[in-house]
């Protein structure tokens, strides 16, 4: 069974700001009904003290709930393999399997992979517009050259929309075994390419919208191709605060949507 999680962007205000600590969001999420929390970069780094790695494990415990990934936003430099083996370090005392990475060099990756792999933790990349994994196929191309086992990729339905790309079954089988995690926030094609809350790719414009927009991803298609390329993991919502609604009301509605077609 497909499992919920909600990133903690949805409290994210800018920056390394939040609006309640991670702890208090740990137990909020739980409290919504979520059986996971992704903790973002401005709530989890490598400079993160043992001490406050343990409160959120604690935290983690109490509620009974996963921590689905954690991120590691390090520069692909000698000095960002160090941050690497402290985001693995801490991954593994959350019991997260996975971290989030970018993927801008390959044999750096390949690096981070193996330290990563001294700490049984994976590494995952999204498949995201305007990066070499914009599409499956770029994506797929990415993972054989990276060629490291515990090296995979983040399925996020909204990005294969920016792109352009069918997200459905068909990507997913393309995937095959390097699909390690999912994501998903929505957005739908609309005709303004400048405003408030549009985004532009390939001079198309986009805009953020409800989980049951029918012009949006479709979730019903999205959960239906994961069963049957028998995915089991966790699917982390990662909206944003929302400009039209209090944000814990967006997490619950989604969750509500979503939870039937785990």
């Amino acid at each position: 069974m497909i499992k919920l999680g909600l990133s903690g962007r949805i409290i994210e205000t800018g920056g390394p700001s939040y609006q309640m600590s991670t702890i208090d969001f740990i137990a909020r999420a739980a409290q919504a009904g979520y059986q996971g929390v992704e903790l973002r970069s401005g709530q989890l780094h490598d400079e993160t003290p043992d001490e406050e790695v343990s409160s959120i494990a604690g935290a983690l415990s109490a509620n009974s709930v996963a921590c689905t990934f954690a991120n590691c936003r390090s520069e692909a430099t000698p000095e960002g393999l160090d941050a690497v083996r402290r985001m693995a370090e801490i991954a593994r005392a959350l019991a997260s399997p996975f971290l989030r990475m970018s993927c801008t060099d390959i044999v750096w990756m390949q690096q981070a992979c193996d330290i990563a792999a001294e700490y049984e933790v994976r590494v995952v990349v999204q498949i995201h517009t305007n990066t070499p994994l914009e599409t499956v196929e770029g994506a797929i191309r990415v993972a054989a050259q990276v060629d490291r086992p515990n090296f995979g990729l983040t399925y996020e339905p909204a990005n294969f929309v920016l792109a352009s790309r069918d997200y459905g079954q068909e990507a997913l089988e393309q995937l095959g075994e390097k699909l390690f995690n999912v994501s998903l926030q929505n957005l739908k094609p609309v005709e303004e390419t400048s405003g408030d809350g549009i985004i532009v790719h390939q001079g198309r414009g986009f805009t953020r919208c409800m989980p049951d927009d029918p012009e949006g991803v479709n979730f019903a298609q999205v959960f239906a191709a994961l069963k049957a390329v028998d995915y089991s993991g966790f699917a982390t919502l990662i909206e944003p605060i929302s400009p039209v609604m209090d944000n814990w009301e967006l997490a619950e509605t989604y969750l509500r949507l979503l939870k039937p077609l785990c």
